[in-house]
């Protein structure tokens, strides 16, 4: 019979190699499953130094917001027939950027002109040859041209029609 000493001694032995089995592999195991180290996944390569440029290209979508803008209030409307900077120039106040199309505002004003003459001479006409009736008739038609003058002259600037005449 195996006394109770030699038995416990077997136990112990036993149980000190299960321990060691199992400490080597929590080991293994645990070597296994972690992340190396960085300094060991990289090659490094070394080249000489150069100068020179470097050239890269961004292809993106997107909104593009500018930095800086300004409201433009115009005095009038219309065609721009001559633009005279480019985008990024540097401007000054009172410096013009741009010409408008005049020719509306030109007939506009002929128009107005002639219908003018046209209403003094129907005035100076019944003048010499009616009686009061008509020559009250033709002084209210010669106030409304006037009217329709002073109102188209109120529309159109003194800039407007010196670039007119700048155009002539």
């Amino acid at each position: 019979m195996v006394n109770a000493s030699s038995k416990r001694r077997r136990y112990l032995a036993t149980g000190s190699i299960f321990l060691v089995l199992l400490m080597g592999g929590t080991y293994l195991i645990g070597s296994l499953l972690s992340t190396p180290d960085i300094d060991e996944l990289q090659i490094w390569t070394t080249v000489p130094v150069e100068q020179g440029s470097i050239e890269t290209a961004v292809a993106a979508t997107g909104r593009v917001i500018a930095s800086r803008s300004i409201d433009l209030n115009f005095t009038s409307s219309g065609q721009v027939s001559e633009v005279l900077v480019q985008p990024g120039d540097t401007v000054e106040r009172g410096q013009v950027l741009a010409r408008m199309d005049t020719t509306e505002l030109q007939l506009k004003l002929d128009r107005a002109k002639i219908d003018l003459q046209r209403a003094q001479a129907e005035y100076q006409k019944q003048v010499e040859s009616a009686g009061p009736k008509a020559v009250a008739d033709a002084q209210a038609q010669v106030e409304s041209a006037q009217a329709s003058y002073q109102q188209t002259l109120g529309e159109v600037t003194p800039a407007d029609i010196a670039a007119a005449r700048a155009d002539l």
